[in-house]
């Protein structure tokens, strides 16, 4: 997988070989004497993306030996942007968390929440029209809700108690204390009350870039420590989000759009550790467990990745019970979260038929990322069953779909 992006940003930064032959400039002219810094700062963002510090280490050691004979106030800022992002990933790819990842899921990213099954002890987690995501803890006594700030337009984190009727008491907004034009959604908080995972977006010389996934704990006051970047394998310097940690399953979910196609998520089911366990920073496979690309590679010899996955049988398979559990949005701020919800007999049928194309989709998918893993490791005899998979795949995302959206337009109809 990593080989077929490192071949597919490489075609996007550079284009083919014929077009970077075109562009080259001619000999004996002053523009032949000029250096390209956008190409090279290409090249080094490649690198970054890929973890390739040596390799980044060399090219931003080429731009600053050119900076000092074509001085170039932009590039040098640039150069130390890059400079600090190689100090970070160095950093970061020296704590990589020895995880076991059990699976991985694709879905499209606004439903994106669809995919988690969480019990009911880890709360309830919901979307408003928005796009805002809230998570509700077990206890059914407060709220933590993504939303817009009046006043700097920025994107927060409040914190509501619930009162006995069943309302919202006055909303406050988290300080989080990391810098102000950060942008933060989708918050977590465990079932001990007090360990909070949220996403953040800005200026932080411990993010990797893009949403980054942060923890932070809650004192007996309700204040909140200083976050701690979780670092990897969770963040990359793509979008990292939506961290949730069951603990009645003894299963963690968080979703990253670093292996997935656009307007898509892959979402990682794994096994978290009691205390941190990271791998030997001078592992030769180091960079690849970090940005995971085979998850597979992270389950131990003999793995039975089946039977860790049956904790979720009973969320999965309660559909059978009248009053089973499942996570439906219906896209106007309410999400169903049982089939004792419907109002529509014809809609919660449907739903069945929904659930068990879901299924489908969710196995068709994973057949998938398997054979493109196998075929990024150099197996091409599997590039005709890609393209066969990726054709079903297609078919029945948009069945899936469909039959979500009916569900849906069933059940609003009569409401």
């Amino acid at each position: 997988m990593k080989k077929l992006i490192f071949i597919a940003i490489t075609a996007l930064l550079f284009g083919t070989a014929t077009e970077v032959d075109a562009a080259k400039p001619r000999r004996n002219t002053s523009k032949a004497r000029q250096v390209n810094y956008d190409e090279l700062f290409d090249k080094a963002e490649l690198q970054y993306a890929m973890y390739e510090v040596a390799e980044l280490e060399t090219t931003l050691s080429d731009i600053e030996e050119k900076l000092e004979k074509n001085e170039n106030k932009q590039a040098a800022k640039r150069l130390e942007t890059y400079q600090s992002r190689l100090v970070n990933l160095r950093n970061m790819l020296g704590r990589v968390e020895n995880i076991v990842i059990v699976d991985s899921l694709s879905a499209p990213k606004e439903q994106v929440l669809d995919f988690y099954r969480l019990s009911s002890e880890a709360g309830t987690l919901s979307i408003d029209e928005n796009g805002c995501v809230s998570h509700t803890p077990e206890s059914g006594r407060e709220v933590f809700v993504t939303t817009k700030s009046d006043s700097t337009g920025s994107t927060v984190i409040e914190h509501a108690g619930i009162l006995d009727d069943g309302t919202r008491d006055d909303a406050t907004i988290l300080d989080l204390r990391t810098p102000a034009k950060s942008e933060f959604s989708y918050p977590f908080m465990l079932s001990d009350g007090s360990t909070l995972y949220f996403a953040a977006e800005g200026e932080s010389e411990s993010s990797l870039g893009g949403l980054d996934i942060f923890m932070t704990r809650r004192d007996e006051s309700g204040n909140f420590f200083s976050p701690t970047n979780v670092g990897m394998p969770y963040n990359s310097p793509y979008n990292d989000y939506m961290m949730a940690i069951d603990e009645a399953t003894g299963l963690g979910w968080w979703a990253t759009d670093r292996n997935a196609e656009d307007g898509m998520v892959t979402i990682y089911i794994f096994k978290p550790n009691d205390t941190r366990v990271n791998y030997e920073p001078d592992r030769s496979d180091i960079a690849d467990l970090a940005f995971i690309s085979s998850y597979k590679a992270t389950q131990p010899e003999g793995f039975d990745a089946a039977q860790t996955l049956e904790a979720l049988d009973n969320i999965s398979h309660s559909g059978n019970s009248s009053g089973s559990a499942i996570r439906l949005s219906l896209g106007n701020g309410v999400v169903y979260t049982s089939l004792n919800d419907f109002k529509s007999a014809e809609a919660r049928n449907m739903y069945g038929q929904y659930e068990e194309e879901s299924q489908e989709l969710r196995e068709a998918e994973k057949e998938l990322a398997e054979a493109r893993a196998a075929y990024g490791t150099g197996n091409a005899a599997l590039r005709l069953q890609i393209l066969t998979l990726e054709n079903q795949v297609d078919k029945l995302r948009r069945n899936t779909q469909r039959t979500r959206n009916t569900v849906i337009r069933l059940e609003t109809g009569q409401r």
